[in-house]
């Protein structure tokens, strides 16, 4: 049979092979909320009749009834927010696969393969009708979602300049980094002026229309500027309280830092907690976290773990809040599961890894603990504080890490031989 969802009008075929399918994506959200399915064998009636059906008597359908009969707007209610964060995440998610999309046609282009070309370009154009399709139904949901997906709010506190817009942060960034005066500028930023101009150049990652090579100098001189002054731009940072530890002990423990299960808005989330290494300077520790965190933040790939944002006043030390990973490590994943798909999670693991070359990046420690698998099995690759940037006309700078050598990225561990002749930002 053929059903239509009633909030973005796409059909789906229905049996009994893909019934699970589903269940586990488009009508996931109505069923852990308590909507009972029911199965028809008969001829199809329309979707109008088939979903207050699905719906009726469910404590969903009961609570958004009561919520807009007491004057709660669509947008307000818990089944209106869950669907604009669901349409919200679909839109994120586009966003980073036009990234990369935009990476390969430029490499396409290139080699000038012409088929190639005018597959990337369709499935460009494909993912930007469906983001197309989700601002519609937000717009519906009478959401503006223009603050979400920047992540800044624009008013004017305390007597502050207003926060630019998105286009003026670009022209403002993009003019500062063109020249050499510009980047000289930059670079003896200090103070609020550093976290100011850190602020421009993490909204200005924002924009889902950045050339590569502009994205690239950003998130460059981002981790340079917030790792030198241990700050962070402004929409990185979270309230106070706002993810909160689950647990007495920590699920796991690394050389620098404490892994936690907290929760976050409802969610379970990581709480990744650093701590100061007791043999290396306070500073050393901080400069990692914040190259870290600003790095990890514009990643935006299903196969990457994504970045909340990261508490600095609610424990000891910053914590980054990260997404939760149920199945743990790669490692524990295929110990409980050995029949697992192995070619599908290294599949995964490849896809992450071009889509971070794509961006300059190199992670530095592809390992069993660094590869985590998510609620779908699905393995992503998690932060490592020993990332690295190069790409041509780049500033020099060194900073000094520690790093397990057994695991370390052959280009980091003999640069010369993969042309890097410069020093890389770690």
């Amino acid at each position: 049979m053929i059903v239509t969802t009633m909030w973005d009008k796409v059909e789906h075929k229905i049996g009994m092979s893909n019934e699970e399918i589903l269940c586990s994506t488009s009508f996931k959200t109505l069923i852990n909320a308590g909507v009972r399915l029911q199965r028809f064998y008969i001829d199809i009636p329309p979707a109008s009749a088939i979903l207050p059906l699905l719906l009726n008597q469910s404590p969903v359908t009961v609570k958004l009834q009561d919520e807009l009969a007491s004057g709660i707007p669509m947008n307000a209610t818990i089944a209106g927010i869950k669907l604009r964060d669901e349409a919200l995440q679909i839109i994120r998610a586009r966003g980073a696969r036009e990234v990369a999309l935009r990476y390969e046609l430029e490499l396409a282009t290139e080699q000038d393969d012409q088929g190639e070309h005018d597959r990337l370009k369709a499935q460009m154009l494909a993912s930007q009708q469906e983001v197309k399709h989700w601002r519609t139904v937000l717009a519906q949901l009478n959401d503006d979602i223009k603050p979400d997906l920047v992540n800044e709010s624009s008013a004017n506190l305390g007597g502050r300049p207003p926060s630019p817009d998105l286009h003026e942060a670009i022209r403002v960034v993009s003019a500062s980094l063109s020249s050499f005066n510009g980047m000289t500028h930059v670079s003896n930023l200090h103070g609020e002026d550093a976290r100011r101009f850190a602020s421009l150049v993490d909204k200005t990652l924002g924009a889902a229309d950045l050339s590569l090579q502009l994205r690239r100098q950003c998130l460059d001189v981002l981790r340079r500027i917030c790792g030198h002054h241990r700050i962070l731009p402004s929409a990185m940072v979270l309230p106070k309280r706002t993810a909160q530890k689950l647990d007495r002990e920590p699920v796991a423990s690394g050389l620098f830092a404490e892994i936690w299960l907290g929760r976050l808005e409802g969610h379970y989330t990581t709480l990744k907690i650093h701590r100061p290494d007791e043999n290396q300077p306070y500073r050393y520790d901080q400069e990692m976290l914040y190259i870290e965190a600003v790095t990890w933040r514009h990643l935006r790939l299903p196969n990457v773990v994504r970045l909340f944002g990261v508490e600095t006043a609610s424990y000891p030390s910053p914590a980054m809040v990260l997404e939760w990973m149920p199945h743990g490590t790669i490692l524990e994943y295929l110990a409980e599961n050995p029949t697992a798909n192995r070619l599908r999670l290294a599949l995964d693991v490849a896809e992450g890894l071009n889509y971070l070359h794509g961006l300059a990046i190199m992670h530095g420690m592809i390992k069993g603990t660094t590869v985590l698998v998510n609620e779908q099995r699905r393995a992503c690759l998690t932060a490592s504080s020993v990332t690295a940037i190069h790409y041509a006309d780049m500033l020099e700078a060194r900073v000094a890490v520690q790093i397990s050598t057994l695991w370390m990225a052959p280009e980091l561990l003999y640069p010369e031989q993969f042309g890097l002749t410069k020093a890389l930002v770690m």
